[in-house]
């Protein structure tokens, strides 16, 4: 039978662990997660995405939007079918990706922006998502060490610095999405349907003899 020192024990040992796991151990969970956040490009869920608009110039841009879950058109510079799982691999890059270092202070400083080549930048790039909201950045020069690539999120006080595999990833996608003369045209059910129908019948020679 327990005595009442032991009962007082173990009520003292279980008061001290549920106040340990109500206010240490979330706190110490939170700011691991806070921590991965800080690194992370983007505050981005892929499967939010709506659209994609890639700008690198005055004449050269393109857009895809979202079908379905795993699905993606083209719709600029004309309607298209494109590779879904690359895009869907590629946003699922941007939700994930590291930057390899953050520039404090540089997204708000005119002087920065331009020796980092994001005034104008090379590449923008803007996310609409499902909930009517944005998420724009931009791509500018090569670090001088030519290890990564200077990034701005727009309205960010940061400027990050990212691998040169993203800017060159985003810059294939676009590319591909602005040969329109490889593409093909309609979305991947329309090139589907092409395919299956096949190319036109000859017309019989009807010309009649005397």
């Amino acid at each position: 039978m327990a005595t009442p020192r032991t009962t007082f024990t173990l009520a003292i040992a279980f008061v001290l662990t549920g106040a340990w796991l109500l206010f240490f151990e979330p706190h110490l969970e939170s700011t691991s997660e806070h921590a991965v956040a800080l690194r992370r490009i983007l505050h981005l869920h892929a499967d939010r995405v709506h659209s994609m608009h890639l700008r690198r110039d005055a004449w050269t841009s393109a857009t895809l939007e979202r079908i379905d879950a795993a699905t993606f058109k083209r719709t600029e510079p004309l309607p298209g079918a494109v590779d879904s799982p690359a895009v869907a691999e590629l946003l699922s890059e941007l939700e994930f990706q590291d930057h390899l270092t953050a520039l404090e202070g540089h997204g708000s400083d005119s002087g920065h922006l331009y020796d980092e080549g994001l005034t104008p930048p090379s590449l923008t790039v803007t996310l609409a998502l499902a909930d009517g909201s944005e998420i724009e950045f931009e791509l500018g020069k090569e670090t001088p060490t030519g290890d990564g690539v200077y990034l701005h999120v727009r309205d960010d006080t940061r400027v990050q610095v990212v691998p040169l595999e993203l800017r060159d990833r985003l810059n294939r996608l676009l590319d591909q999405l602005a040969d329109t003369g490889t593409a093909s045209a309609g979305t991947g059910a329309e090139a589907g349907d092409a395919r299956r129908e096949g190319p036109p019948s000859p017309k019989d020679d009807t010309r009649s003899g005397d």
